[in-house]
């Protein structure tokens, strides 16, 4: 629980910006199954914690166990992403030392893919 609450501070203290961060990727999949940095905001990765608690507390209303395997997917890749773009803003900033943060943040973007 300590650790959801850390997460959730962590998520609601952070300031994204809405410039974009990889202008020329070299998307990797299917157009309408990828995500773009929008699925990676502040709202989203709220969104996603939030799905992620009701999935391990059997709080969720959904189907089957496909079903939350598919939510759980979706949500922990957000999530990736969310963390991903904090450190590519980071790094833009000059506010860490991590010199591939944007890269590697691009590099997930060119592959991130909604799982339905």
């Amino acid at each position: 629980m300590k650790k959801l609450i850390l997460i959730s501070a962590l998520l609601i203290s952070s300031n994204l910006y809405s410039e974009e961060l990889c202008p020329d990727l070299d998307v990797k999949v299917e157009l309408d199954h990828w995500m773009t940095e929008e699925a990676f905001d502040d709202e989203s990765a709220l969104w996603a914690l939030k799905q992620l608690t009701a999935i391990v507390t059997d709080d969720i209303d959904l189907e089957s166990d496909f079903l939350k395997d598919i939510a759980r997917l979706n949500a922990l890749q957000i999530l990736e992403g969310y963390f991903l773009r904090v450190e590519a803003h980071r790094e833009r900033e000059g506010s860490i030392l991590d010199a591939g943060a944007t890269a590697r943040y691009c590099k997930f973007l060119e592959s991130a893919a909604w799982v339905d």
